[in-house]
């Protein structure tokens, strides 16, 4: 996410905030460029650093996040990893069907964690949906391939050293 800590701390609070109509779930609260650029420096064999995000503060630290090393294969996920600004330079493209009441489940939890309850969080997933059905669904359509996101661990292995099989890599495996 892009730093949006100034924009909370005008506001207020989360409630505040939405209020105002901002939004977290649309592309442009995402730094589609910086994703893109180090996506690219990886399959360039460069080393990264993502930014840390604090979803609590919504502060964004470039200079604290993770250090990324290149490898063979790199697997992104994330809600817009399929968006036009970025989906050009993937090799694969996979999207993971998941019911609407599941997604619901999952996400509230979430929100849970990251310091999200009562009215803020309801109109968060409120937003939530609604761009959803604008900005994520319909990426499916340039999918490669289309999976079920009901099902377990072991499925995902199996479906994915399908797919790099295809591209010469035998059994890689996700941890």
């Amino acid at each position: 996410y892009k730093d949006t800590s100034k924009e909370l701390l005008e506001a207020g609070s989360y409630d505040a905030l939405f209020k105002t109509g901002f939004s977290f779930d649309t592309p442009d609260v995402i730094d589609l460029k910086l994703m893109k650029e180090h996506l690219i420096a990886l399959k360039n064999s460069e080393t990264i650093r993502s930014p840390k995000y604090d979803f609590v503060t919504c502060v964004s630290e470039p200079e604290k996040g993770d250090i990324k090393t290149p490898a063979k294969v790199i697997l992104t996920e994330g809600l817009y990893v399929l968006n036009e600004d970025i989906r050009d330079i993937m090799d694969i493209k996979v999207y993971v069907f998941t019911p609407l009441d599941v997604i619901k489940e999952r996400w509230y939890k979430r929100a849970v964690s990251r310091g999200k309850t009562g009215e803020a969080a309801d109109l968060q997933f409120k937003n939530v949906n609604e761009t959803a059905q604008q900005y994520i669904r319909p990426t499916y359509q340039i999918a490669d391939c289309v999976i079920n996101g009901m099902v377990d661990k072991e499925y995902i292995k199996v479906i994915t050293n399908k797919i790099f099989k295809i591209f010469g890599y035998i059994n890689i495996f996700i941890i």
